[in-house]
């Protein structure tokens, strides 16, 4: 049960992201809106993704 909702889970975020993904290359109001929030977290250290992930 746990390994189908972590499967389960993996799967939305993966396509969460690659719609996202699409999105933000194909349309220019989406690009403007994600942009400061991908550059942020483009700039942050590899260890900083855990703290982020806590909150």
């Amino acid at each position: 049960m746990s390994l189908r909702r972590i499967l389960i889970g993996a799967a939305v975020g993966v396509l969460a992201g690659l719609v996202l993904g699409l999105l933000m290359g194909t349309v220019t109001w989406v690009r403007v809106a994600t942009g400061p929030v991908v550059t942020f977290v483009r700039a942050l250290p590899p260890l900083a993704y855990f703290s982020l992930l806590i909150i």
